[in-house]
């Protein structure tokens, strides 16, 4: 009789614990149902900021062209109904290719300005911002107007906002799919050597003003198995050297921006630099610009490190793979066959 009462007491629990599991895992799946439908979702920016989403985002503006890009990469060029300054015809071909409508919404300011008041007007329901324009925010906030503010400033920091976009906008399927192809490469290119060849990184204005350690240039030499000699310094922007600094360096391989105002022959031929291992050797390469500048902290940036991978140790990363990888990415992201 006794054995009897226990193996109930014992099939009672059982069955309470099975109970008290099965609410448990019901009202995960709800609360993970609830944030896929954008019913509320709460999220922590990068800069700290939590920011409460209370409806289905339907309506965004991007202030920052890194932002935009994102957004394109997550397939949200239709709801994108305001953008970043220079986004017109010429300025960002990149939108040309895969949301030729951007090219004629209204523009929203610069990196150093934002129009409040257009953008009041538009009605968003979300806005995205880099962190420099956090002075803007208040005034939006007051409106009940959502405000993310990003800062990309290397590769992992440019993952961690494609997924704060993502689970504000119900895209984290689209978001994982460009995790798994950026974490390819980004293993890839683990397997090259760590701290090698010596790398100088040109700014756009000058071939004399560069990037320091916390830059995005500097985690793309990182990842592509280089050394950036301007890591001593740590500004936030680009600094002005001088010649003699540059000499004292003595790079490898010079890399000249994307977007910069000069060209391999300028630096080859420059009278100041004759004595410099790059140039005598001719390890002067621009950066490509065919559609976006890849050595800025933009989503396509990991191609900008396997471009430089390429140059550096061409006996690793071929040319033919850097063009496949290209060409699988935007077709993949952004739906366009790539071409130089």
């Amino acid at each position: 009789m006794k054995k009897t009462y226990i193996i109930i007491i014992i099939c009672l629990c059982a069955l309470c614990f099975g109970m008290i599991f099965y609410t448990t895992l019901s009202s995960k799946k709800d609360a993970v149902t609830q944030d896929g439908d954008q019913k509320s979702v709460t999220l922590t920016d990068q800069t700290g900021r939590k920011v409460v989403i209370e409806k289905p985002v339907k309506r965004i503006i991007s202030g920052y062209y890194v932002s935009t890009s994102a957004l394109l990469a997550l397939g949200l060029q239709d709801k994108i109904v305001a953008i970043e300054t220079k986004s017109q015809s010429g300025k960002r071909a990149l939108y040309g290719l895969c949301a030729k409508r951007l090219w004629s919404l209204p523009v929203m300011g610069t990196s150093k300005n934002f129009d409040v008041e257009k953008c009041i007007a538009l009605k968003p329901d979300l806005v995205i911002l880099p962190q420099r324009l956090s002075t803007f925010v208040p005034p939006l906030e007051k409106l009940g107007i959502k405000v993310l503010l990003v800062r990309p400033e290397n590769f992992d920091e440019c993952q961690e906002m494609i997924d704060l976009i993502a689970r504000a906008t119900g895209t984290e399927n689209r978001a994982e799919k460009f995790r798994t192809f950026a974490k390819k490469q980004k293993d890839f290119l683990a397997t090259l050597p760590k701290n090698g060849k010596q790398v100088y990184v040109t700014a756009v204005p000058s071939v004399i003003v560069t990037f320091g350690r916390n830059m995005s240039q500097s985690n793309m030499v990182a990842l592509a198995g280089g050394k950036n000699v301007a890591d001593e310094i740590s500004d936030l922007l680009w600094v002005h050297i001088s010649y003699e600094q540059l000499l004292a360096w003595n790079p490898e391989v010079i890399v000249i921006a994307a977007d910069a105002r000069f060209n391999e022959q300028d630096v080859l031929n420059d009278k100041h630099l004759v004595n410099c291992r790059a140039v005598k050797t001719g390890q002067v390469f621009k950066m490509p610009n065919y559609i976006e500048a890849w050595d800025t902290p933009i989503p396509a940036g990991i191609l900008g490190s396997l471009w430089l991978a390429s140059k550096l140790y061409p006996d690793k990363v071929s040319s033919e793979y850097f063009e496949k990888t290209v060409r699988q990415y935007y077709k993949e992201f952004y739906g366009f066959e790539y071409e130089k």
